[in-house]
């Protein structure tokens, strides 16, 4: 059986585009926006690395994966969201 159910898949999807939505916003004409580069492409990439997870987890059902594999994917995850922020800010 699988380790997520419909209830968990669908609030997942209704938070991920949510997330696309800020976003969006972010990028489009949002006060933070026109107000910091930084501070929006920070957030941008933030909401992207925790979409990524969620799609991870959720979708590819990550969540009941043997530990070592979720260790990885977790490790990636912040790894690279860590660098990608660092190259925006840096």
């Amino acid at each position: 059986m699988s380790a997520t159910t419909p209830d968990r898949v669908s609030r997942v999807f209704v938070g991920l585009v949510l997330a696309t939505c800020v976003t969006w916003w972010l990028g489009s004409d949002s006060t933070l926006a026109s107000g910091g580069f930084e501070l929006a492409a920070t957030l941008s990439i933030l909401i992207a690395f925790v979409k990524i997870f969620y799609i991870g987890a959720d979708f590819m059902e990550l969540r009941a994966a043997p530990v070592i594999l979720r260790t990885v994917f977790l490790t990636w995850v912040g790894v690279f969201a860590a660098v990608a922020i660092a190259m925006v800010v840096v």
